[in-house]
């Protein structure tokens, strides 16, 4: 059977597995632990190593893609690879889980850095897809784990709505190779893919830095008319768009009450961050918006600002949640 060309592939992959053996369980990690030929996965860099370059050449002059060609599933034929989403927001995990499927994988998920740091050790796997933000293990301290644990290193990729060059910094610092930005989108998410299997290298992702959207909160619409035809066309799959929203409704009401009881501003900035991202994705703009406004004041350590702009982010969830409650069936 054909196999991913063995050059300039990610320090300690799978290379040259078969094709068809791309996939992991939703539950439990598969990989392989080597090549087929019983080549031995490469070693992790020493403790201490200075992280590998970060992968951020100019971006081409075009990344739109025929997404009939992507998603027609031949994708992961021609780029066989094992991979671990770790992310702990429902609504962003089920879009990521669906796109990946849609290229032909059946990733692993974990919900949190952890779960990940534990999930590669015990089965090598070639891609990591790491949600930055997480509760207690968050991916920057997950990645330096990974990569401090002596065991074949997977190819890691940070998944954010954070998209300052601070954050990007800090993500390159941790020993990450790529960077993709919240929403995702389906030529990014395949970029960052194709330059896991060496196939080319990953491109600068588009940035709107999050005091930039924080400082869009008034004047933007409740929600986006096109976001949910947006999905389904993206998806390929209305009903899995109409279970999105349904999870997003509910999460939505969660997190802003999460951000209410927030013992530490730390606390209130994580779940302000996974209100902005998973509002970001079904097109609720002022909600979006508005999250990152809390954002940015849990992450100045102001909570009286965050509790001032708390019955602004109600209001903005009430009117999200109608909005969605009474859109046509997407």
């Amino acid at each position: 059977p054909p196999t991913v060309p063995t050059t300039n592939r990610p320090e300690g992959s799978t290379t040259g597995m078969p094709a068809g053996a791309v996939t992991s369980t939703a539950s439990t990690v598969h990989a392989a632990g080597g090549a087929p030929d019983g080549r031995s996965p490469v070693a992790a860099p020493p403790v201490g190593a200075p992280p590998r370059a970060y992968a951020v050449p100019p971006a081409p002059a075009t990344t739109a893609l025929d997404s009939a060609r992507v998603f027609d599933g031949e994708f992961a034929r021609q780029h066989p690879l094992s991979i671990l989403v770790a992310e702990d927001n429902p609504t962003n995990q089920l879009l990521l889980i669906k796109l990946l499927e849609r290229l032909g994988y059946s990733p692993a998920v974990v919900g949190d850095g952890a779960a990940a740091v534990a999930a590669v050790e015990e089965r090598p796997v070639d891609v990591v897809l790491m949600d930055v933000q997480m509760p207690e293990v968050d991916g920057l301290e997950a990645t330096r784990r990974i990569r401090a644990n002596g065991r074949p290193q997977p190819w890691i990729v940070a998944v954010t709505a954070n998209t300052t060059l601070d954050d990007r910094r800090a993500c390159e610092s941790a020993g990450m190779d790529g960077y993709l930005s919240k929403p995702i989108r389906p030529d990014e998410l395949v970029s960052a893919l194709q330059a896991a299997a060496g196939s080319q290298p990953t491109a600068i992702p588009r940035a709107e830095p999050s005091e930039a959207l924080a400082a869009k909160s008034t004047g933007v619409a409740v929600l986006d008319p096109t976001a949910l035809d947006r999905l389904a066309e993206l998806t390929g799959d209305r009903e899995f768009v109409a279970t999105l929203v349904t999870e997003f409704r509910t999460e939505a009401r969660t997190l802003a009450q999460r951000i209410r009881s927030a013992g530490s501003a730390a606390d209130a900035r994580l779940h302000a961050h996974s209100l902005k991202s998973s509002a970001a994705n079904v097109g609720a703009s002022a909600l979006s918006a508005h999250a990152a406004r809390v954002e940015a004041a849990a992450r100045d350590g102001d909570l009286v600002a965050v509790g001032a702009l708390m019955d602004g982010l109600d209001a903005e969830v009430a009117a999200a949640v109608h909005a969605l409650e009474h859109v046509d069936e997407p």
